[in-house]
């Protein structure tokens, strides 16, 4: 597949964003980092230890596709090999943003699974959204593992520390961060108020039947198993997340 790049000022599209970031409470301090694929094996990365409110056309790097600096300062995020494997892996994906959604966050502290088919719009944009260890940002087995749920996912939580989300402009991954929160935000009041109703398996079809304006059938199979009711604890989630894969291609 053709790697997708870039066609807007992505320099502008990056602060843009990051402000927005920081102005709704997303990341605080130096926290988050927004890539953007410029050309093929290339991508600008935000990383800095400035808070994304602050930053400039300084704090934005161009990596090559493996995540080695080709032109910038020496200050990168140590997420800069997460931006690169994603960006290896998903020559569909443009845009690629890692930001602290707090309630979102909340939910994996508590062990909440994220791949519950909860609220019709997630089901749609997103599907489930799986939670990682946040050792991808440092170990290479973690990396492995993200690899593994890249082509099934534009959505996931990190352990206790984030989410990463995947668009076709930094606009799109930027709409997908920000759907993540207001979904954790309406089942935690949902949770608040009484008990949270996971879709069935019937109205998740229906659902995606609707939008896509075709039989049920035309859902294909790895959504359907990404789509699954799960009920597992959050460790359970990430095994469950393996095993569909590996049945995906057998």
């Amino acid at each position: 597949m053709k790697e997708r790049v870039c066609n807007s000022d992505p320099i502008q599209e990056i602060l843009r964003v990051g402000k927005e970031m920081y102005r709704k409470g997303f990341v605080v301090a130096n926290q988050g980092s927004i890539s953007v694929r410029v050309a093929e094996d290339q991508f600008l990365l935000s990383a800095s230890h400035l808070p994304m409110e602050e930053r400039t056309e300084r704090e934005i790097h161009r990596m090559d596709g493996s995540g080695n600096l080709v032109d910038g300062s020496e200050e990168t995020t140590r997420l800069h090999r997460v931006h690169a494997r994603i960006h290896q892996s998903r020559p569909d994906v443009t845009a690629v943003i890692y930001a602290h959604p707090p309630t979102a966050i909340g939910f994996t502290i508590a062990g909440v699974s994220f791949m519950d088919p909860v609220v019709p719009e997630m089901v749609i944009r997103l599907g489930g959204v799986p939670t990682v260890s946040s050792g991808v940002m440092v170990e290479d087995g973690g990396l492995k593992h993200l690899q593994h749920l890249l082509p099934f996912h534009d959505g996931f939580l990190l352990e206790r520390l984030g989410a990463i989300t995947l668009g076709d402009s930094v606009m799109d991954a930027w709409g997908k961060m920000e759907l993540i929160e207001q979904v954790a935000q309406v089942r935690h009041t949902a949770r608040t108020l009484g008990k949270e109703r996971v879709l069935s398996t019937e109205e998740v079809d229906h659902i995606l039947k609707e939008k896509r304006g075709g039989p049920s059938a035309s859902v294909s199979k790895a959504k359907r198993i990404m789509l699954r009711r799960f009920t597992h604890t959050q460790e359970e989630t990430i095994d469950i997340d393996e095993l569909a894969i590996q049945s995906f291609f057998d």
